[in-house]
């Protein structure tokens, strides 16, 4: 007897619109679950990790607790600044585009 395999019905659709989508889950479960279920959204958050992660854990994570998590997937993602200069001015950046951070620097 021939077995059949569940097909990915979100692959036909264009890139753009599954970041879309992927962007719009929940919690970090649901991100997981999504991606093992469409090999096609686990390209994509393969493409755009920083992204998706960032989406997804905006409406519920505290803005310090994401800037940690954003630093060790930039590890990761392999995808670290070039320079201690660089690495202050993209700190700089960030910190005046999100919340204070009443603590010390990191």
């Amino acid at each position: 007897m021939e077995r059949r395999t569940p097909r990915d019905m979100l692959s036909p659709l264009p890139e753009e619109l599954q970041l879309q989508i992927i962007k719009l889950c929940p919690s970090l479960a649901a991100l997981r679950s999504l991606v093992h279920a469409s090999p096609s959204m686990s390209r994509v958050l393969g493409r755009y990790p920083l992204e998706i992660v960032d989406a997804v854990l905006e409406p519920a994570v505290p803005v310090q607790t994401r800037r940690l998590m954003r630093a060790v997937l930039r590890g990761r993602a392999s995808s670290f600044p070039a320079s201690l200069g660089e690495a202050r001015r993209i700190a700089t950046t960030e910190s005046s585009t999100t919340l204070s951070f009443n603590g010390p620097p990191i």
